[in-house]
């Protein structure tokens, strides 16, 4: 009889580990945005090929890509300073402003989530010019407006 019980209560542990992994939804934005901007201050280009959005990678294999980003200026940041300042989430969209430095640089990081997974888009500064790794948004999907 005892074994019985303790079988029955290892199952059903083992049952709500499972579920409650599977129920687990990942890193949102904020995290992935700063993540990535870390990654991209330590030059660390296989973990920015593997945060960044399938459509602006345009089919480019790791190594070539990777090759391109490595002799591409890259912004100055700070990853210890890297912080959110704000963050903007519309459906499968977000817009979150990052802290780059300790003097208060901000760049914007655009991201979509794809199979439950946020990845980004773009990263760029105030000015109009992609900053890198990856090109300015595609012009069939429209950026997230903060202002909403």
């Amino acid at each position: 009889m005892t074994m019985v019980i303790v079988l029955t209560l290892v199952v059903l542990l083992g049952c709500s580990v499972v579920f409650g992994v599977a129920r687990d939804p990942g890193p949102g934005p904020t995290d992935v945005a700063i993540g990535y901007s870390r990654a991209l201050a330590n030059r660390d280009f296989d973990a920015l090929y593997r945060m960044t959005d399938d459509d602006v990678l345009r089919g480019r294999n790791r190594p070539r890509w990777m090759a391109e980003q490595a002799a591409r200026p890259q912004l100055a940041m700070v990853a210890a300073a890297v912080d959110a300042q704000s963050v903007v989430e519309l459906g499968d969209d977000a817009r979150v402003v990052l802290a780059v430095d300790p003097v208060g640089t901000t760049v914007t990081v655009d991201l979509v989530r794809r199979q439950r997974v946020w990845l980004v888009r773009t990263i760029s500064s105030g000015t109009e010019i992609p900053l890198s790794p990856i090109d300015p948004l595609p012009v069939d999907r429209p950026a997230v407006d903060p202002s909403q």
